[in-house]
């Protein structure tokens, strides 16, 4: 499937972060290729607390860049803008991390008393006590990269997203260390996926503003036909009705149907409204909830109410009726 064609259901709001969660897999796999295979068999040595740079830089930079690299494609970016981005942004996580976590392990050493400094300096402590602190940082670099290069961002949602997602992780790091699996293998892949599948999920709401609005015949003999109800930033109304002349979605009379029915709004906002012309039933129908928005002549003004995915509109004139269903599309043109 095109992600930059996601469905308008509850979904869309979880599969994005579940595209930074295989990208995630996939960095975790080659560095587990690269620490356990490759390294020994080329004969590459380095110091323990070099694979802390290694795991949080990595994992700190895929989900920063992935993150910036999908919204780029629903938001219908250039190519290359979206990769030099993403490349941004993987580049300040990565280099903010590597540098908070070099000062947390001076910090650390400093404050630890004489009998548990060689084993913290030695980087093969395994514990969320001391590494805590690691997993905020990181965290906190996994936001300031995005933050720097999406435009209109709240400083604060990002920061609060990377710190609660990657303060998560290192619980669940933890816990799988100690209670689930008891080995450093599976937790070392189930904390950064809580990282990436919490961080995505909070710093980014899926845009609204790449659906557009249709009206959908479900009956009568124009059933299958839709009109888009426009885009904006003004009001745009759609008239709904049998009138020959000048209406927007055109239905038959004897479909149940009266001249000027109803008529459908996308407001200056963005959100949709359906409105009753006529004093005939005009019936808005969701689940748990029925309207009717038929004209009150005892009221200045129409009745109107919003309009949601998969609402069926009824409407019935002279013994006949018409079935309508406002959808969300993703716009394949932007």
């Amino acid at each position: 499937m095109n992600r930059s064609l996601t469905p308008y259901a509850w979904s869309r709001h979880v599969s994005e972060a579940l595209v930074v969660c295989a990208w995630v897999v996939v960095v975790w796999w080659a560095l587990v290729t690269f620490l356990i295979d490759l390294g020994p068999t080329l004969g590459l040595v380095w110091h323990p607390w070099f694979d802390t740079y290694l795991y949080f830089g990595a994992f700190s930079a895929v989900i920063a860049g992935s993150s910036v690299a999908i919204e780029q494609v629903h938001l219908r970016r250039p190519f290359m803008k979206r990769t030099v981005s993403s490349a941004v942004a993987a580049g300040i996580a990565l280099l903010v991390s590597v540098s908070g976590i070099a000062i947390i392990r001076v910090i650390t050493g400093m404050v630890v008393s004489d009998g548990m400094r060689p084993l913290v300096e030695g980087g093969s402590l395994v514990t969320l006590r001391y590494t805590v602190m690691i997993w905020v940082w990181a965290g906190f670099a996994t936001a300031l990269g995005p933050l720097i290069v999406r435009k209109g961002a709240s400083w604060r949602v990002q920061i609060a997203a990377g710190l609660v997602a990657a303060f998560i992780a290192g619980a669940v790091w933890h816990t799988c260390t100690r209670l689930l699996f008891l080995d450093l293998y599976y937790a070392s892949v189930a904390g950064p996926l809580v990282w990436a599948l919490f961080y995505n999920s909070l710093a980014w709401p899926f845009p609204d503003q790449i659906y557009a609005g249709w009206i959908r015949v479900l009956s009568g003999p124009r059933a299958g036909h839709r009109i888009p109800i426009g885009e904006g930033s003004q009001t745009i109304e759609r008239i709904i009705g049998h009138y020959p002349r000048g209406l927007d979605l055109h239905l038959g009379a004897n479909d149940g149907v009266a001249e000027l029915h109803a008529s459908v709004l996308r407001r200056a906002d963005g959100s949709f409204a359906v409105r009753g012309l006529s004093q005939s039933p005009l019936l808005l129908k969701r689940m748990l909830e029925r309207i009717d928005l038929r004209y009150d002549v005892r009221r200045p003004a129409p009745l109107e109410s919003d309009l949601q995915m998969e609402d069926c509109l009824v409407l019935e004139h002279n013994k006949g009726s018409t079935a309508l269903e406002f959808l969300l599309l993703p716009r394949g043109d932007r």
